[in-house]
């Protein structure tokens, strides 16, 4: 709805959720609440006796079938009227005292509260700049020692209902307070002064000081639907609340229920509290107002009301958000591959995006269900078969994940499979770079460096040398591979080495002997280049041929400790004959 589409002096109303409209399913639950309301409905004081109260009823339904309108006036002028099944249930509140004690407190006091005939008169009359002074008055405006407690705390569920039911109104465009007309009725409290010694004195000059700090809280139509949640909130905390719960009680004088149901009472206002807010949570999202309901939310995390309310009452939304989450899931059924994954976090990441700057403190539910959709597309990674031939990909997906998840343990999870990773990295086959090494497939690289040289005797001089052996990981594929390239260069160095003096002979019968040697030279050079070139083609297409090894850590410890490298085995068996032959092999 807009505030502009009708004056507030037209008696706007909002519709009705149980009488039969167009409107079904666009109704506020929130407004609705004060709405059926049972002292708004008959139209009575909230302390009335309850066979007068039924009286009343029968009343209100003779004249409401007569066509004739109630003579006392309406609370709430600008929400729809009640009907007769209204006044019918209103009724059958009133005889249940947990239900009427529940109704009374989330209703208005005007007997106890000090300014409650101006809180009814401006309700009445639908006046904003009277409820805006009402507003204005909190309890620091009173003189401290001229308060009772229980008219301090009529006042402040006053002061918290009514900023509820403006705010909601709000909500649905009916705004009766604006929010210039709150910032000037805000105004200094009113302080006690006394004669002191023929001098005026006041009792707490700081009063004033602190209502400057409070001048800028001004209530616009979000804050004030907040500030009636947190004043609620402090309500609930407040021992001083509990006698006057015990005095409404006693003033109800029913048998059903005493002084040790004020637990029940209070925990039945907290839960229409937060049905009120996730009903009209639920009002916005059917809507698409997402940005209402984030706010919402917001509120509701804020407001310092016991978040077991707010996770009972809100777990109708959460399973609507559950519903979406789960159509992902699809994308890791079977055996996902990583780009099923990422585009399972990604979605998941777009769909809580919304979500993502709220502070849910378990109000909502979203961090558990965002964490365990999180966690199980961490399993999925770790379900994949060999990870190392997409490790770059995985952590790239890891760090979405991490991005992704809500809580410190979760992204704790996805780290921990990083590292885990990492570790993996480092005994991947250096060739391929896709399978894990196998010890046993290991290259090795056999070094030598000189330790020191003596003197012995007459022009003798002794050499100590060091020896050192590296190893450079390798899987058995690549090691099958380089045997057979192994035996291969072999098979060409010794073809090369025979063909050469065949070669120097054919010429030397030519009498070219200088030509002979010649070709026999290049016969052994193109025997090496063409056991370098079958080398390169029998390597797998990005993998690193078997000659390339100064990359790899096994060298680089042999070669930093200042050893020259006498030997490069890469036949298969080159850890086998290293334990064999020893070093000196």
């Amino acid at each position: 709805m807009s505030s502009e589409a009708s004056p507030l002096s037209e008696g706007r109303s909002v519709p009705s959720s149980t009488t039969p409209d167009t409107e079904a399913g666009t109704r506020s639950p929130g407004l609705d609440f004060f709405r059926v309301n049972p002292f708004r409905t008959l139209r009575i004081p909230i302390r009335i006796p309850a066979q007068e109260a039924l009286w009343k009823s029968e009343k209100a339904l003779s004249r409401l079938r007569a066509g004739l309108d109630p003579p006392e006036p309406d609370m709430v002028p600008w929400l729809a009227a009640p009907d007769e099944f209204d006044i019918r249930e209103g009724a059958q509140k009133l005889e249940e005292p947990l239900r009427r004690l529940r109704e009374q407190i989330l209703w208005f006091d005007f007997a106890l509260d000090p300014q409650g005939a101006q809180l009814e008169a401006a309700l009445s009359s639908q006046t904003g700049p009277q409820l805006a002074a009402y507003l204005a008055a909190d309890e620091n405006t009173f003189a401290p020692a001229s308060t009772d407690p229980a008219k301090m705390i009529a006042h402040r569920v006053n002061q918290a209902n009514l900023r509820l039911l403006l705010g909601l109104s709000s909500l649905h465009g009916v705004d009766l307070v604006k929010r210039d007309e709150v910032a000037r009725a805000e105004g200094p409290p009113a302080l006690v002064w006394k004669d002191e010694g023929g001098l005026r004195a006041t009792t707490d000059p700081h009063l004033v000081l602190a209502s400057v700090k409070k001048k800028k809280k001004v209530t616009p139509h979000g804050s004030m639907l907040g500030d009636a949640l947190a004043r609620w909130g402090a309500l609930l905390k407040d021992p001083a609340f509990t006698p006057y719960v015990q005095a409404e009680i006693e003033a109800l004088g029913d048998e059903l229920v005493g002084k040790d149901d004020v637990d029940t009472i209070t925990f039945a206002v907290s839960s229409a509290l937060a049905d009120i807010i996730v009903g009209e949570a639920r009002l916005q999202m059917s809507r698409g107002s997402i940005y209402q309901v984030l706010e919402l939310t917001k509120l509701a995390a804020a407001s310092g009301i016991d978040p077991v309310f707010w996770t009972t009452a809100f777990r109708p939304l959460r399973a609507a958000f559950q519903a979406e989450v789960t159509e992902l899931d699809s994308l890791l059924e079977g055996n996902p591959r990583v780009n099923d994954v990422d585009l399972y976090l990604s979605r998941l990441k777009a769909l809580t995006k919304p979500w993502s700057k709220v502070k849910d403190d378990g109000v909502l539910g979203l961090d558990q269900l965002v964490d365990t959709a999180v966690i199980q597309a961490v399993d999925a990674l770790r379900a994949l078969d060999h990870p190392a031939v997409v490790l770059d990909r995985i952590f790239a997906v890891l760090g979405t994940a991490e991005a992704v998840a809500r809580s410190e343990s979760t992204k704790e999870r996805s780290r921990e499979y990083r590292a885990v990773l990492e570790k993996y990295r480092d005994i991947l086959c250096h060739y391929c770079q896709k399978r894990g090494a196998e010890v046993e497939a290991s290259v090795v690289l056999k070094g030598k460096k000189l330790v020191k040289s003596e003197y012995v005797g007459y022009n003798t001089i002794r050499n100590t040398f060091g020896l050192m052996a590296g190893l450079i990981p390798r899987c058995a594929t690549c090691a099958e591979l380089h045997g057979w390239m192994h035996y291969l260069g072999r098979a060409i160095w010794v073809a090369s080495f025979v063909g050469a003096p065949f070669v120097l002979w054919l010429f030397a019968e030519r009498r070219e002997v200088v030509g002979g040697f010649v070709a026999a030279a290049l016969l052994i050079g193109a025997g090496y280049l063409g056991k370098l070139a079958v080398a390169r083609l029998a390597t797998p297409k990005g993998e690193t041929a078997y000659w390339s090894y100064q990359a790899t850590d096994g060298y680089r410890r042999i070669a930093g400790d200042g050893y020259s490298i006498t030997k490069h085995d890469y036949r298969k068996d080159a850890y086998a004959r290293l334990k064999l032959e020893g070093l000196a092999g």
